[in-house]
């Protein structure tokens, strides 16, 4: 992000008279929050892009690291990617369901950036066996999303003993000392393990990609935990889907834009009922994130940044 520069969108006609100077500066004002909103815009994208899943090296589903474990925050849903039918397939997948996931929850200057806020977060749980019954996908599923959410939490509880030994001893110190890390370790009350997150999972069928065509009609499998503490009701599926349940495990099938249409709609109704979590209001108070600081200072802002989400920040016209 270094060498960001201004960029004004904007001629103003020519005129015989001056311009007003009050009108000039609020024009100015404006342009430079524009700029700065466009450049938290772009580190989100390039966040997510990095954490799309893309096997850059063998690790476990469970988060091991604190920036793993934050990774997870924020987000609505695991999305499980099995396997492609080649390595070379299984690349694009990824590339392009980051791309198009990206393109359905993103608004430009609207959507909560802050926090690595977004709808879903991708693991890679390897091959499943030909045949394998659906229920026993499932079960393996609801698993894997409660070991995640314990391993989440337990790191989360590391961080909240604020214990710089023992966070070097778990974490390594060369880690835990990283600018990154550390503005993780400042800013934890903002990062919340969602209870939508803990409550419902995707499955996203990759021997079924194929190139060349369009991938919001991907089989998935979405699965309900059964864990519905801190939600607003109970969760069921649309008639539409067909369902498949044993004992606390309840699943659907469908396609990969018709479940994350309904994930959206779960999303939307627990915001209608709790609001926004992280609170988009006092979660940027006092928004300390040194580049945008320093971006701010090198465009003319003088002064503190606006109160408030910087969702706010730019009115559309």
């Amino acid at each position: 992000m270094n060498g960001f520069t201004m960029d004004w969108d904007h001629t103003p006609p020519g005129t015989a008279e001056a311009p007003d100077t009050t009108q000039e500066e609020e024009f100015r004002k404006r342009m430079i929050l524009k700029n700065l909103r466009r450049y938290l815009e772009c580190i989100h994208r390039s966040i997510i892009f990095h954490d799309s899943g893309l096997p850059r090296e063998k690790k476990p589903l469970q988060p091991q690291t604190i920036e793993q474990a934050f990774n997870c925050c924020n987000k609505e849903a695991a999305l499980y990617v099995t396997h492609a039918n080649t390595k070379e397939h299984m690349m694009l997948l990824l590339y392009k369901l980051n791309s198009w996931s990206y393109k359905q929850w993103f608004r430009p200057y609207q959507s909560d950036v802050e926090y690595r806020q977004f709808t879903t977060k991708v693991f890679l749980p390897g091959a499943l066996p030909c045949g394998t019954p659906p229920l026993q996908i499932a079960n393996a599923v609801v698993e894997n999303t409660a070991s995640i959410c314990n391993s989440v939490e337990t790191i989360q509880q590391h961080v909240r003993e604020n214990d710089p030994d023992q966070l070097s001893r778990l974490y390594s110190k060369e880690v835990v000392d990283q600018p990154n890390t550390k503005q993780l370790i400042q800013d934890q009350e903002f990062y919340i393990l969602q209870p939508l997150f803990r409550a419902i999972s995707l499955l996203v069928d990759g021997s079924a990609f194929v190139p060349g065509y369009d991938i919001s009609g991907l089989p998935v499998l979405i699965v309900l935990t059964g864990v519905e503490d801190g939600l607003s009701g109970p969760i069921e599926f649309p008639p539409n889907f067909p369902v498949m349940g044993e004992d606390k495990i309840n699943a659907a099938a469908t396609s990969l834009v018709e479940a994350f249409n309904f994930l959206f709609y779960l999303e939307e109704r627990e915001r209608l009922f709790f609001g926004v979590r992280p609170d988009p209001v006092e979660s940027t108070r006092n928004l300390r994130i040194p580049s945008l600081l320093q971006s701010a200072e090198n465009l003319g802002w003088e002064g503190p940044l606006p109160a408030g989400p910087t969702s706010r920040w730019v009115t559309q016209s």
